[in-house]
């Protein structure tokens, strides 16, 4: 047999690098971001009542609807979330992407988004991408399909006489959020959980002590995670608790992935979630 010359080694290796960066990408761009990966997360909640433990709920996040979502891939998400049997539903922000097909996204969000409140009630923020030219058109649309928009506020949600609270703030990235107001008007009767579109907003909402656990979105973990490099692209009160669970202080911060994409149309390594909280007592 031949034995390779360093030109031809040197050919022969290029030639491997190109295909297996080829693959890697048709796999980002095609596969992974078509992959929903359903993390369900038991979470221990400081005062939670009887009659709350092993509630579902069920967290979305950033569908970034108009650029490389489809309809037919957000009936599937929805298809997904309904089969998880969720006693409430949260939407973490991000519905849309600045730059999209604003007409087509708002369309295909009031077809579908109807069908996750006609099993049982959604609440939800806005992101820093559904603040703009279409908010209005936006909020009318959840309106519309029943979606209750918690910004800057908090509500209760009861099963029986047992209840926990669901508290919402706007953005920090377009200006919107009013933290301390929210955290003040938050009852310390039964946990509470904070939905803050940005996952870095924990460091700012724990010491308030009145949050059991925050959930959050914005970062999509990066979209790209590098084995050893980890993920080269974060953004702006994102980069802290990028994705997954994690503890501030007495309080649990978990961001999702999200569902869609922005910028480039790939995932790799971090692939789009659904979260299935099932709530416990401590």
């Amino acid at each position: 047999m031949k034995s390779m010359n360093r030109r031809e080694f040197l050919q022969a290796l290029a030639g491997g690098a190109l295909i297996t960066g080829g693959v890697n990408l048709i796999y980002a761009s095609m596969v992974e971001p078509n992959a929903v990966e359903i993390v369900e997360q038991e979470i221990a909640l400081p005062g939670l009542q009887p009659g709350l433990f092993d509630l579902r709920i069920v967290q979305i996040s950033d569908l970034h609807m108009g650029m490389f979502v489809s309809r037919a891939q957000l009936e599937r998400v929805i298809d997904l979330v309904l089969a998880q049997k969720p006693a409430l539903t949260l939407i973490t922000g991000d519905y849309l992407t600045e730059g999209g097909d604003d007409v087509r996204a708002l369309d295909d969000l009031s077809a579908v988004l109807g069908r996750l409140t006609a099993h049982a009630p959604v609440m939800s923020v806005l992101g820093n991408h559904d603040y703009g030219k279409n908010e209005t058109a936006l909020r009318a649309v959840l309106r519309e399909q029943g979606i209750i928009i918690l910004e800057n506020a908090v509500l209760p949600f009861e099963r029986g006489s047992d209840r926990i609270y669901i508290a919402g703030i706007g953005s920090i990235s377009t200006g919107h959020q009013e933290l301390k107001r929210v955290a003040g008007s938050t009852p310390r009767d039964a946990p509470a959980i904070l939905m803050a579109h940005e996952p870095d907003m924990a460091d700012y909402s724990a010491p308030s002590h009145k949050f059991s656990l925050q959930i959050s979105g914005h970062s999509h973990g990066g979209q790209i995670n590098l084995p050893l490099l980890g993920r080269p692209v974060l953004p702006w009160m994102g980069r802290k608790y990028p994705a997954g669970l994690y503890r501030v202080r007495d309080m649990w911060q978990y961001t999702n992935r999200g569902i869609g994409t922005v910028y480039l149309p790939m995932r790799y390594n971090c692939p789009p979630e659904i979260t299935v909280f099932v709530l416990k007592g401590e």
